[in-house]
C-alpha cells in the first residue's frame, strides 16, 4: 500500500492563508482603517502645552514638585507635543492639590495606610480660549502595603506611599489628556 504525501495541500493551504491576509490587509487600508502607533495627538490639534505651577493646597509640602516632575515625564514621552511656557503653547494645563486624606486598610496587626489625593484639573485652549477639559474632583486612591510615618515628610521628602499616589494621580490626568478625547 502506497501513502501519499501531502505537501501541494500544505503549499496551497499556505498560499490562501497569504492571499486572504494580503486582502484583509487591501481592505482595511482602502475603508480608511488603520492602525495607530506611537503617541497619540493633543485635543483639538494642538502642538504644544503648558504645563503651569502645580498649586499645593494640602498640609503636605512636596506633592506639587513630585506631580510636575511626574507628568512632565509622561508628556516628554510623547512624541507629539512639546512642552512650552504659556505664552507659546497651545494648550494650558492647570492643576491643584485640593486635599490629600490618610486612611488604614485591613485588620489593626497588619494594617496598612492608603492615600486619596483629590485636585482639580483643568485644560484649557488658548487659541480660542474655551476649556477643553476640567474636573474638579478628580480623584486617586491607592493603597499600600506597611505603614508611614508621616510627620517626617519634610526631612526625608515623600514617603513610598505618598509617591504611588502621586504617580497615579499623573497617570490619570495624562490618561484623561490623550485617551478620553
Amino acid at each position: 500500500m502506497m501513502f501519499r504525501t501531502s505537501a501541494p495541500a500544505v503549499f496551497v493551504q499556505a498560499w490562501r492563508t497569504g492571499v486572504f491576509c494580503l486582502l484583509l490587509l487591501l481592505g482595511l487600508g482602502g475603508c480608511g482603517y488603520h492602525f495607530e502607533a506611537g503617541s497619540r495627538p493633543l485635543p483639538g490639534g494642538a502642538q504644544s502645552l503648558a504645563l503651569l505651577p502645580v498649586q499645593n493646597r494640602t498640609v503636605h509640602a512636596g506633592l506639587e514638585t513630585h506631580l510636575a516632575s511626574e507628568l512632565r515625564a509622561l508628556l516628554r514621552a510623547n512624541e507629539k507635543l512639546t512642552l512650552k511656557p504659556r505664552e507659546l503653547a497651545d494648550l494650558t494645563l492647570t492643576i491643584t492639590l485640593i486635599s490629600l486624606q490618610e486612611f488604614t486598610q485591613g485588620a489593626e496587626a497588619d494594617a496598612g495606610v492608603g492615600y486619596r489625593l483629590r485636585g482639580q484639573v483643568v485644560l484649557e485652549d488658548r487659541r480660542n480660549h474655551k476649556t477643553l477639559w476640567s474636573d474638579p474632583t478628580l480623584t486617586v486612591e491607592t493603597g499600600n502595603a506597611g505603614t508611614y510615618d508621616t510627620t517626617t515628610l519634610s526631612r526625608q521628602g515623600l514617603t513610598p506611599a505618598l509617591r504611588d499616589v502621586v504617580q497615579h494621580y499623573a497617570a490619570q490626568v495624562h490618561h484623561r489628556i490623550f485617551l478620553d478625547f
